[in-house]
């Protein structure tokens, strides 16, 4: 059974039910939004929708140690060991944007895993 994901921030949707929204905690001196989402390797990738035009500071829990790669915005991060990572966006393209982690299997080599999809939408 698909794991619901956990979105905290200001105008934070996601598709899967049970998400919830609470008030942004900005990072920093700059207008940055921080949205926090706990994933499952177990569970189909989430997606996670923010409005067009904004910073976003997004802070990834339940990953699997390692790379990950957000698609459309040519951002690697590395997971720590425990399973978190952070990412710093600029949401001015709007699309449908993969994040993969990226995992080198001893029988089919090196592999792509969909963690989590950011959907931009034009406001």
């Amino acid at each position: 059974m698909r794991e619901p994901v956990v979105a905290h921030g200001d105008e934070a949707h996601s598709e899967t039910p049970g998400a919830s929204a609470r008030s942004p905690a900005h990072a920093g001196t700059g207008p940055w939004r921080e949205i926090t989402v706990e994933v499952s390797p177990d569970a189909e990738a989430p997606v996670l929708r923010l409005p067009q035009g904004e910073a976003v500071r997004l802070v990834i829990g339940g990953l699997p140690a390692g790379p990950l790669h957000l698609h459309g915005h040519d951002i690697t991060v590395t997971a720590d060991a425990a399973g978190r990572a952070t990412i710093d966006i600029d949401t001015r393209h709007a699309g449908r944007f993969p994040m993969m982690a990226h995992r080198e299997d001893p029988l089919l080599g090196a592999r792509e895993i969909a963690v989590l999809y950011l959907e931009i939408t034009a406001p």
